[in-house]
C-alpha cells in the first residue's frame, strides 16, 4: 500500500480556508455593487430614500426563455448568419456587434447598441411578412434602425451585405 502525505491527501479533501472567506466575500452580492437583489438599498447614506434616477438605473431582467432561446440560435446559427458574422465581428466595421441578442420580446440576429442598429439576414420567407413588419416598428419606436439584408446577397458576395452595413452606420 503507498505511504500518502496526510497533509497532502487533507489539502485535497477541503479547500483552503484561509481563502474561503474572500471568495465568499466575493460571491454574496454586496449593496450598491450591481450585483443581486440588494443592489439598490431602501435608502441612501443621508437616510433619503433613492432618488427616481438611481431608480431608472435598475434594468429589467431578461426572462429566462428567451435568454436560452437565444443562446440556441447562436450555438445553431445559419450558414448566411456565419458568413456575415465572420465579416463583422472584433470591431472590424470600427463598432461592436453582437449576435443573437434579446431585444424585448425579439431576438435580434445582429445588433449594434453604440449605433442602434439591428441587422436582420432574411430568406426568401420573409418578404412581406406582416410579424416582420411588426417587429421592425416595435424596434424603430426604440430607436432602433432594422437593415434587412437577403441571404442571397450574403451568398454570393458577403462584401456586398457588408457594404450594405456600413452604409447604415
Amino acid at each position: 500500500m503507498p505511504i500518502r502525505d496526510e497533509a497532502v491527501s487533507s489539502r485535497a479533501a477541503a479547500p483552503n480556508k484561509e481563502f474561503l472567506p474572500l471568495w465568499g466575500r466575493w460571491l454574496q452580492p454586496q449593496a450598491g455593487d450591481g450585483r443581486g437583489a440588494n443592489s439598490f438599498p431602501n435608502t441612501s447614506a443621508d437616510g433619503v430614500t433613492p432618488t427616481a434616477h438611481t431608480a431608472s438605473m435598475t434594468t429589467k431582467r431578461r426572462r429566462p426563455e428567451q435568454t436560452a432561446r437565444a443562446r440556441k440560435l447562436r450555438r445553431n446559427m445559419t450558414f448566411p448568419e456565419v458568413l456575415l458574422w465572420m465579416e463583422i465581428k472584433n470591431k472590424k466595421l470600427g463598432v461592436k456587434f453582437r449576435r443573437q441578442v434579446p431585444i424585448g420580446p425579439y431576438v435580434a440576429d445582429f445588433a449594434c447598441f453604440e449605433k442602434r442598429l439591428i441587422v436582420e439576414l432574411d430568406g426568401s420567407q420573409h418578404v412581406g411578412s406582416p410579424y416582420d413588419q411588426r417587429r421592425d416598428r416595435w424596434l424603430s419606436e426604440r430607436g432602433y434602425q432594422v437593415a434587412r439584408i437577403s441571404n442571397s446577397i450574403v451568398y454570393e458576395d458577403v462584401e456586398d451585405a457588408v457594404a450594405m452595413i456600413r452604409k447604415h452606420l
